[in-house]
This record gives C-alpha cells, sequence and structure tokens, in this order.
C-alpha cells in the first residue's frame, strides 16, 4: 500500500458537484471518498454546482418542468458546463495558484470539459449517461434532444480523461464501446460502505437466536427500488413458513402500503451526518437477517454494498452490476422479477440455520476483500503517482 508522509503530502483537486458534507448527495459516496483521501492527500474541493449561476439555472429548469412539463436534463448539459467554467478556472488558476495538477472527480460529466488540460483528471462513476437515460424511470421523459446533447457531451468528457474508474464490468464495458477509453486508461475501482464498520463476530449468532426473521428494504425512491415486489415477497414467504417476519424500511415508502402477514417499521430518511439517524440505521443493519432489494433499475447499490460490510446475505434483482457484486459467492440469492419463488425458496434453505451463517461469512468477505475504502484508495493513489 502506498504511504504519503503528512509533511510530503501531494495536493490534489477533489471535485464534486455538490459539497461533499451533503451525505444525501450520491448515497454518500463523495462525502465518505473525501475523508478517505483527506487521509493520504492534501485535498482541495471544488463544487461547481454550487456556485450562483449554476443553481440559478438549475431551479429555472426544475420550475420550467414542474409549470410546462419542460423535460430539459440541465444537470449534465452542455450549458450547465459553461456556468461551471469560470468557478472551476477561477478556483483552480487563481484561488490555488495551479497547486495540485490532478483532480479526482466524483461523477461529473460537461463540467470537466473546461478543466485545465494541464491537471490530470481521474473520474469515478458508476455509469455513462446513456446507460441511465435507458435504465432509470427518472430520465424516461427527458426530450429526445436533450438526451442526445447530455450523451454526446458525456462522450468528450469520457475522451478527455486521464484515466476513468468504473464501479462494474457492465458500466466499464459500456464506456469502452462510446469512447476512446481502453484498457490502460480505464479500470474497475470499488466503494466502500457509507457508514462505519461496527461488524462484530457474534452477530452472525446473535440474528440466529432471534425469533423472528428480519429483512431491511433501503428506498430512495419506492417505485423504481421495488417496493410493491418486496411487499409482495414477504406476504407470500409468509405463507410458507411460520415464522414471524418484520420489514424495516429506510428512506421513501408508500403512502398506502398493503401487506399481510407480517410488521413493517418505517426508518424514514436517514441522515448519515446525524449520529443518532447513524446509529439507527447502524442497528438494523446489525440485527436484521438479511438485505431485500427486488430494484428495477440499479448501478451498484450503496445498501448492498453497505449489506456486505455487516454480513447480511443480500436477495436482490439481476439489474445493472449487481451480478458481479455477488462475485460467484454465496453472499445472498439474485433471482430475475419474474422468479420470485427460487428467492423464497433460497429464504426457507437459510432460516437462521448453519447455511445462513454461511452465507452471512460470505457476505463479509465481499466486503473485507473488495468493497472497502482502502482499496479504493489504494487505486487512486496507483494513477495519481504515475508520472509524478
Amino acid at each position: 500500500m502506498y504511504q504519503i508522509l503528512s509533511e510530503t503530502m501531494k495536493s490534489i483537486f477533489f471535485l464534486s458537484r455538490y459539497n461533499s458534507t451533503r451525505t444525501s448527495y450520491w448515497s454518500g459516496i463523495p462525502y465518505f471518498a473525501r475523508q478517505k483521501l483527506d487521509q493520504n492527500f492534501d485535498v482541495i474541493e471544488l463544487n461547481p454546482a454550487e456556485n450562483i449561476a449554476f443553481q440559478f439555472f438549475e431551479r429555472l429548469f426544475s420550475w420550467l418542468r414542474r409549470r410546462f412539463a419542460f423535460r430539459y436534463h440541465f444537470q449534465d448539459s452542455l450549458l450547465s458546463g459553461i456556468l461551471a467554467a469560470p468557478y472551476i478556472l477561477y478556483t483552480i488558476h487563481i484561488k490555488h495558484r495551479n497547486k495540485a495538477t490532478a483532480l479526482v472527480a466524483m461523477a461529473g460529466s460537461s463540467e470537466l470539459l473546461f478543466v485545465p488540460k494541464k491537471v490530470r483528471v481521474i473520474l469515478f462513476a458508476d455509469a455513462t449517461m446513456e446507460q441511465l437515460f435507458d435504465f432509470y424511470p427518472t430520465y424516461k421523459d427527458i426530450f429526445g434532444w436533450s438526451k442526445w446533447e447530455s450523451c454526446s457531451v458525456n462522450i468528450s468528457m469520457l475522451n478527455s480523461l486521464h484515466h476513468a474508474f468504473f464501479t462494474s464490468n457492465w458500466a466499464l464495458s459500456h464506456a469502452r464501446q462510446i469512447s476512446t477509453l481502453n484498457s490502460t486508461n480505464s479500470s474497475l475501482a470499488y466503494f466502500g460502505p457509507n457508514l462505519p464498520d461496527q461488524y462484530s463476530s457474534n452477530l452472525i449468532d446473535q440474528r440466529c437466536e432471534e425469533q423472528t426473521l428480519k429483512f431491511l428494504f433501503p428506498t430512495t425512491s419506492w417505485e423504481r427500488k421495488g417496493g410493491e415486489e418486496a411487499i409482495r415477497f414477504l406476504t407470500h414467504l409468509s405463507e410458507k413458513i411460520t415464522t414471524p417476519i418484520e420489514l424495516i424500511v429506510f428512506g421513501q415508502t408508500s403512502s398506502s402500503l398493503d401487506f399481510n402477514g407480517f410488521v413493517i417499521h418505517q426508518l424514514g430518511w436517514i441522515d448519515k451526518s446525524n449520529e443518532r439517524q447513524l446509529n439507527k440505521l447502524i442497528k438494523a443493519y446489525q440485527t436484521c437477517h438479511f438485505l431485500i432489494l427486488p430494484t428495477k433499475a440499479d448501478t451498484t447499490p450503496v445498501s448492498i454494498v453497505e449489506a456486505f460490510c455487516y454480513a447480511l446475505p443480500v436477495i436482490a434483482t439481476n439489474v445493472g452490476g449487481i451480478k458481479e457484486m455477488f462475485n460467484n459467492s454465496q453472499a445472498g440469492f439474485m433471482y430475475d422479477m419474474q422468479d420470485m419463488g427460487s428467492a423464497i425458496q433460497w429464504v426457507q434453505q437459510h432460516n437462521r440455520n448453519d447455511s445462513y451463517k454461511k452465507a452471512a461469512l460470505d457476505s463479509r468477505k465481499q466486503f473485507e476483500k473488495k468493497y472497502n475504502w482502502n482499496q479504493w484508495v489504494e487505486k487512486m493513489q496507483g494513477v495519481l503517482h504515475v508520472n509524478d
């Protein structure tokens, strides 16, 4: 592992579209990435979306969307990059006098086109714009010409990078197909959980002693994450086992939950920068038996990484980069939306027994081997130290 002494710590720019202290942005990934980089680098943060011009147009297009159904995707448009450019150039050239020659960008698109050429840009992302437009319901009603613009800008941005890291082969292979990225200047990098590691080896045994089978369902979007499917899954499961079932939901929920045969606890939205709320979430990960995620559209879900950290076997649908996260392990069960029965059978076979313990340990191994912030920062260091 690379080690940088504090007195010779290298300076880097760190671009997060919004301030990295906003743990709600990209599920908190920029927040935890910035914390890890701070331990190894002198980090200078850039937040192009925090400048007044960007905020004005962001709110303007948001209002036009609500008032007149004007479906323009401003955030990744060429216009958003042009508005961010003066802030980026001022911050790099004048405010910090070209102090750093490398920039780590957490996602980002058009604004990266305006970073000075002598600054090496390293991107960390989970999908291309084309994948997001094709995949996410949020983008389905965007104007066709707006999608074309954002995708074209995204490709130009990919072509300009010094190096690109993606969280899955699903995203990486597509990025290489649509741009000049290749095996030399693009690769995989996995991120870690967006909460502290408070796992202990006795957690799995404690769960097996519980009289109730507990499921954790994280959702930023009830529809997209498969809220109704999760309810239907547990309803069918409750008909096949005598064990009491509980579902713990954090994030967005439906206003009219329709379920039978089990109890639902709603934690609401969790602010991970709030210690009390964070502890509530950690307790849920510690005490639940399974993470259930019948999602309809996802890239590399943060909640699965957090489940790995706390040795929760994961029951998830096969979409986006999720298949790769299991990596042929027994860390859970992945199924197609039409084949819920096989997933229910798997849960029955792993109901607080030795098979469950093995699946839980395999889940933890995924965290220890791949999905942790230490390996992420090592990947960053490896690229940042080339040609220094």
